[in-house]
């Protein structure tokens, strides 16, 4: 029909989802050298070094991988650095 959108997702049965939890830069890095995760949530205001921090280690160290960052951070600068260093999006909550 005009104007109809339909999106359908097939998954197959056997596919294994999970979450993988890092409280800090260091452990996130330490985790993502073992294995890449397909997609990384990252909070921007980490206790140790902020988000956009551990992106730019990761694109240095050639690990691509898919993120959004999560922030309170509503400044048009923040947004400017966060897609300008390689991350998918932005949520501000």
């Amino acid at each position: 029909r005009l104007g109809e959108i339909r999106i359908e997702r097939r998954r197959p049965a056997e596919a294994r989802l999970g979450v993988d939890e890092a409280a800090d830069a260091d452990t996130a890095l330490e985790r993502i050298s073992r294995r890449a995760p397909d997609l990384m949530v990252l909070d921007v205001m980490l206790p140790d070094v902020d988000g956009f921090q551990v992106q730019e280690r990761l694109m240095s160290r050639g690990r691509r991988v898919p993120v959004l960052f999560l922030t309170a951070r509503d400044a048009t600068e923040d947004k400017v650095r966060g897609l300008t260093i390689g991350g998918d999006g932005q949520r501000t909550t």
